[in-house]
């Protein structure tokens, strides 16, 4: 079953940004009016809700009727600046014991 979840007033992508490097504000993709499409518990698309809504008629939807910005959950953004680059050699030691 679909669902469409929205309209969020701001719906934040991480689509098309580089891997790696530096990121700039300009870069981040914002959808106004955004929606999600889940199904089986996975996001599947997503765009401004009036297109979800055209693209999945039959969806069932989830309304959001405040102000509410949607953004990517589970990103990890804790780093140290010591810690750039591989560190596959130092990961293969502490494996083997070594500190």
């Amino acid at each position: 079953m679909q669902k469409i979840i929205g309209a969020f007033s701001q719906l934040l992508t991480m689509a098309n940004l580089p891997k790696r490097g530096a990121l700039q504000d300009e870069q981040l993709e914002i959808i106004e009016n955004g929606a999600v499409v889940v199904e089986d518990g996975k996001i599947v698309d997503l765009g401004t809700f009036e297109a979800m809504k055209t693209a999945y008629p039959n969806a069932e939807i989830e309304e959001i009727n405040e102000p509410m910005v949607a953004l990517p959950g589970f990103v990890d953004a804790h780093t140290h600046i010591c810690s750039a680059g591989n560190r596959a050699t130092d990961y293969a030691m502490r494996l083997a014991g070594k500190s």
